[in-house]
């Protein structure tokens, strides 16, 4: 079996220094944005909902954490919660009053966005020349000759690919 490899955009994170703990992701994924948008709303809701709550019982604690460690996995789409949390709640308290969410958060979403503008600055200019030598032999129509039943073909307009076919066949 013959193994592809080719340049995936995955960038890998090493968590609080311990490099057996990992997260990949996808820096050059353009869907990132779409999905954290939609996830933000979601994080908002269980921000009010817990916020409205005086006494939330360990049950719906760990409802939320559930559901706030789906939507991160979602909108980065990678498993970064079970690398981030462990089997810690991502509601947990720190020693400073913040929760680990946060902790976590303010430290890997401006690591991450860097990577994503490093991964995309340039994407035009870099993928201009290789877009037009993918597409080039599709648009023939530039350099068809034209030709009645009896007229010469002045293979001088034909393009590579054009001239490749004509050898061929001889």
């Amino acid at each position: 079996m013959k193994s592809i490899n080719f340049n995936t955009g995955v960038k890998t994170y090493v968590l609080n220094g311990d490099e057996t703990n990992t997260i990949q992701i996808n820096v050059t994924d353009v869907n990132i944005a779409s999905r954290l948008k939609k996830c933000q709303k979601q994080i908002d809701e269980i921000g009010a909902e817990l916020s409205a709550m005086k006494n939330p019982t360990p049950e719906q604690l760990a409802g939320y954490d559930e559901r706030i460690k789906k939507l991160l996995d979602f909108a980065f789409g990678a498993d970064i919660s079970s690398h981030a949390f462990g089997d810690a709640s991502c509601l947990s308290p720190l020693p400073d009053g913040s929760l680990l969410l946060f902790a976590f958060m303010d430290a890997f979403v401006p690591a991450v966005l860097e990577d994503i503008k490093r991964a995309g600055s340039g994407f035009k200019s870099k993928n201009r020349a290789k877009i037009e030598q993918y597409t080039a032999n599709l648009d023939d129509t530039k350099a068809e000759p034209k030709a009645g039943k009896d007229e010469k073909v002045d293979l001088s307009q034909l393009n590579e690919k054009q001239l490749a076919f004509l050898k061929s066949l001889q």
